[in-house]
């Protein structure tokens, strides 16, 4: 069986080459059975490749962090039994109240707290979920939606897709375009067939619709989902089938 980073190569990509960036945007919670392995591997990565692998939170890791406070069982009703489960294998601390001393034992209650909620270059913006037109409305001259924590993590569509998913216009350095938008958070394969109607097959494949990047392609969520990535700037997308 090969490891993360052995399957990425075999696509040509290679955290050894200092020109590859690795770019997660977030819930790597709930679900399923090896959520420690899953954060484990990425908190490692960031350990060995601190210039190129960023690491988002989405509103499932945020639910990880409330659930260990206490402060919501939001995560339960999530898949997040399974998360509780996963921790509990790895610190030896069983139960709801323990969860947060099971995060603390495997060292990774502060590096979840300390994760960004968007990651931005010269040509790009990544987010967990979309910025909905009314968190951006006029944002060139006040972006102040890099500030809405609720925006970035738990942002979903409007019934109509044009409410919301005309990209957020985030001009680059030169001031000529704007820069390609990336998220997870709505599955791609739900907007594919919201548009083109109920009798077209669910895809695994990111959607691009203006300058947004939709990447979730529900994994964990729908029987038979894939796990997807895209290169940039070739936009060629590979997944787990």
């Amino acid at each position: 069986q090969l490891d993360t980073n052995e399957i990425l190569k075999c696509f040509g990509f290679d955290l050894d080459n200092p020109n590859h960036m690795l770019i997660q945007t977030g819930d790597r919670n709930d679900r399923g059975p090896e959520t420690y392995e899953v954060n484990e591997y990425f908190r490692t990565q960031q350990l060995m490749y601190p210039d190129q692998v960023i690491v988002l939170n989405g509103n499932h890791d945020q639910m990880l962090l409330d659930a260990a406070k206490r402060t919501s069982d939001l995560m339960y009703y999530n898949g997040g039994n399974k998360t509780e489960q996963s921790y509990s294998k790895h610190s030896g601390i069983f139960g709801k109240n323990g969860l947060l001393n099971s995060l603390i034992k495997v060292n990774h209650l502060m590096w979840l707290q300390n994760l960004p909620l968007y990651a931005e270059s010269q040509r790009y913006f990544f987010s967990h979920a979309p910025i909905p037109k009314d968190a951006w409305r006029g944002s060139i001259s006040k972006p102040d939606f890099r500030m809405d924590k609720q925006a970035l993590i738990w942002s979903y569509c409007d019934e109509a897709l044009d409410v919301w998913i005309d990209p957020i216009l985030i001009p680059t350095d030169s001031g000529n375009e704007f820069k390609t938008c990336v998220y997870g958070h709505i599955h791609a394969g739900e907007i594919y067939v919201d548009k083109f109607g109920e009798d077209q097959v669910r895809t695994p494949n990111p959607q691009a619709i203006g300058n947004a990047i939709l990447l979730d392609s529900g994994a964990g969520c729908w029987k038979d989902a894939v796990l997807t990535c895209i290169e940039l700037p070739s936009r060629k997308c590979y997944n787990s089938d």
